[in-house]
């Protein structure tokens, strides 16, 4: 029996030691993850007070994330000390397993990514965690004769790069004519361009003019090499593409009370056999990216002159007058829902559309449609909102309702805005800007749907933040405006 208790006693004793042990090990990854958390938390109000491309919002969602965890660990620590100190030993190696598997977890990431990519699963601790897998994406650039001092840059429509800001993720000079530079980026179909961190100094295609977008699905870890053999400058122009399909009347500028002035063209349909009035008006933001390449930002236009010239010439549309109004340098607040973006509605609905009625003997009776694209589809939005008695209906592409930390879907709500007749077609591409854009337009859509607005949701899959791409939809949304009617 004395044998028997002497080493049980023994494999107690040794038991005892092993927990001591295992409470050590594990209290040494959790001091890690606590000098770790600290580290990030230093580095996070550094970031907010340096880079304008970070929203300080965000930054500080995260910060106390991590003071939470934090707090986590280190009352996870004590407790588990407290309980072995009691003799609840057992207790306190399990409580210990839980932030000690946590922190071996992220340690074990980059093998266990290796792993799913190459068996082709997602990444499991990402699934568990309820985290998005990041892949790696290089970009390599061979630039002959350009300057090793130079500072070329990836910019592009990932959160990470801005968006879209030219400077977005500055490549590092390896030597040889050659920069290189790593994003780990979610799973996205992105695009992207190269400068030398200003848009007057943008890559050139083997022709001498300014690239266009180029596009990539990111799946996994990629690696993207190109040559680039000149950049822009303030004077380079992008390759034009189309024309002007009928006769485009230039207005000239005009402006309203507190707005500065902007041009405005007019597209008048053509005549039909028999002939008949004008019976409908298009209103469009960002007129100069509408009918005429010249005028586009990017050389390309939306094409809605060979649109309306098609509809209206095979009957689909009554003869429909487009009025484009260009954006000027103060386009945010114009298109925007504060005081200035009000201003512009009424400028529109009171000023601008009377005197093209007048101008084009348009009568009274016929509908007017407001449309735009990006912020231009907010305020389109907006002027249907504020003047349903002026604009029959609205259409609303890509529309900016809500991002980089404004959401009017939620200003609707917080003023109780009981909604109106005025049909809405809103729709949304799948690519770059518009992965971001489409948390607004979910948001928009289920208001509407509470609200019993009259409105359509159309998603375009593959479709870019683009001019091409919002023109080739605008058949089917006329179409459907002009079925309810208004």
């Amino acid at each position: 029996m004395r044998v028997v208790v002497l080493k049980t006693a023994v494999y107690l004793e040794g038991m005892h030691r092993a927990k001591w042990s295992w409470l050590v090990v594990a209290t040494a990854v959790e001091l890690w993850a606590v000098a770790r958390l600290i580290g990030m938390l230093s580095q996070s109000p550094l970031t907010v007070l340096t880079s304008a491309r970070v929203e300080s919002a965000v930054v500080w969602t995260i910060v106390s994330g991590l003071v939470l965890v934090l707090l986590a660990v280190v009352g996870v620590t004590i407790v588990q000390w407290r309980l072995f100190f009691r003799g609840q030993t057992r207790l306190a190696v399990g409580l210990s397993l839980v932030p000690t598997l946590a922190v071996v977890g992220v340690w074990l990431q980059p093998a266990e990514r290796a792993v799913s990519d190459a068996l082709g699963l997602p990444n499991l601790v990402h699934a568990v965690l309820g985290v998005e897998s990041e892949h790696e994406l290089r970009f390599r650039v061979v630039a002959p004769g350009l300057s090793p001092d130079s500072t070329v840059c990836v910019t592009g429509s990932p959160r990470a790069w801005g968006p879209w800001r030219p400077d977005g993720m500055p490549l590092s000079y390896l030597g040889d004519g050659v920069w290189e530079g790593v994003a780990a980026l979610p799973t996205q179909t992105l695009e992207y361009k190269f400068t030398l961190g200003t848009w007057a100094n943008e890559a050139l295609d083997a022709r001498g003019l300014k690239r266009p977008n180029s596009v990539l699905d990111l799946t996994g870890d990629t690696v993207v090499v190109d040559t680039v053999r000149g950049w822009s400058d303030a004077q380079t122009e992008h390759p034009v593409v189309g024309q002007i399909t009928g006769r485009f009347d230039t207005l000239g500028a005009r402006s309203g009370p507190g707005l500065l002035a902007r041009e405005v063209w007019v597209w008048v349909p053509p005549q039909t056999e028999p002939p008949t009035p004008i019976g409908r008006v298009l209103l469009m933001q960002d007129g100069q990216n509408v009918v005429d390449p010249h005028t586009a930002n990017f050389g390309v236009d939306w094409g809605v002159d060979e649109c309306l010239d098609s509809l209206v010439r095979n009957g689909t549309l009554p003869r429909t007058l487009l009025v484009t109004v260009a954006c000027t340098a103060e386009r945010g607040a114009d298109y925007g829902p504060g005081p200035q973006g009000q201003r512009y509605v009424d400028w529109l609905a009171f000023d601008l559309l009377p005197e093209v009625r007048n101008a084009y003997a348009v009568a009274a009776s016929a509908p007017v449609t407001v449309e735009g694209a990006s912020m231009g589809g907010l305020i389109s939005f907006i002027a249907a909102e504020r003047h349903p008695n002026v604009f029959a209906s609205a259409i609303c592409m890509s529309p900016a309702f809500a991002y980089a930390g404004f959401n009017y879907p939620d200003t609707l709500r917080g003023r109780s805005w009981p909604g109106n007749a005025v049909p809405l077609w809103i729709d949304n591409g799948t690519v770059g800007l518009e992965e971001q854009l489409q948390p607004g337009v979910d948001a928009m859509g289920a208001l509407l749907e509470e609200l019993g607005q009259p409105h359509e949701i159309r998603i375009y899959r593959g479709a870019r933040h683009f001019e091409s791409d919002w023109g080739a939809r605008m058949d089917e949304a006329l179409g459907w405006v002009c079925a309810t009617g208004r």
